[in-house]
């Protein structure tokens, strides 16, 4: 019997893997300085940082530490008050004259609720990518859906229509921001065992509160503090994620000592485990 927590058997086989176009190696934070305007409060103040981003990453920390901040700055869709934000790839030649795409996919996106799901699916796909997205719908379960309005959708079916109209586009690098927060446990470990093995040539930088899912699937994990207040979040502390494809029983022990080792980190807590395999506080 296979210790597989969560088998990928009732899936059929998938025969495409994702080839990147650009091999990324870092993304450079230099003196980054952020604030949100009319506010007096400092998001970041002169963050400097080098970060390996090549493959699937993640970020993490507790709620309000600046994770989607720092990813939307990354992106580009926010810009610092002071200090540069660049990304760096294989080869002397880097991007080639031409500017790094960066997409950026988050929970709470809307979606044309008035168009089907194929339709639009086939509007933001290269036409090479169609077989990919026919795949995709089949692995995501929604393929019985297609002719479906994203009106009509659960908020996990559009979180997964969501996060496929974005995996069919051609990037650089792909940050997910919590973009499976309403999609079942089962199915999340799915479709990140998926993202591992089938776009592991991608680089995807995935956020999300869940320490496990950190700890198991990321390469490095990009740790902010609890939030500094005004003074603003400073560094950015770098942890050794597992860098698993699936979540295997055997895996388990070591698996619940990196989460204890990410939250004591996140929180600036003194946290244990203890003879039940349970998280507590020790101090």
């Amino acid at each position: 019997m296979s210790g597989q927590l969560f088998p990928l058997i009732a899936r059929s086989p998938l025969n495409f893997v994702i080839q990147g176009v650009v091999r990324i190696v870092e993304l450079i934070l230099k003196e980054v300085t952020f604030r949100y305007p009319q506010t007096r409060q400092l998001i970041f103040s002169r963050l400097s940082a080098r970060l390996p981003v090549k493959g699937f990453n993640a970020i993490f920390g507790l709620s309000g530490c600046g994770k989607s901040t720092l990813a939307r700055l990354m992106a580009g869709l926010e810009m610092p008050d002071s200090g540069r934000i660049q990304l760096l790839s294989e080869g002397p030649d880097h991007f080639s004259g031409r500017e790094p795409k960066i997409l950026y996919a988050w929970n709470g996106e809307r979606l044309p609720g008035w168009q089907q799901i194929a339709e639009h699916f086939h509007q933001v796909a290269p036409e090479t990518q169609f077989q990919v997205l026919d795949h995709l719908c089949r692995w995501f379960d929604l393929q019985d859906l297609a002719t479906q309005k994203f009106g009509s959708l659960s908020l996990g079916q559009k979180n997964r229509a969501n996060l496929i109209r974005y995996l069919v586009q051609d990037f650089d690098l792909l940050i997910l921001d919590e973009v499976l927060a309403n999609v079942d446990e089962p199915m999340r470990h799915r479709i990140l065992a998926l993202l591992k093995t089938h776009f592991s040539h991608s680089n995807i930088l995935y956020i999300s509160h869940s320490a496990l899912e950190v700890a198991a699937f990321a390469r490095n994990i990009f740790l902010l503090p609890p939030s500094a207040g005004s003074s603003g979040c400073s560094e950015i502390k770098l942890v050794k994620g597992l860098n698993l494809s699936e979540i295997s029983s055997e895996m388990m022990p070591e698996l619940q000592d990196g989460m204890v080792e990410l939250l004591r980190l996140a929180s600036g807590l003194s946290l244990t485990r203890n003879e039940n395999g349970r998280i507590a506080s020790s101090g």
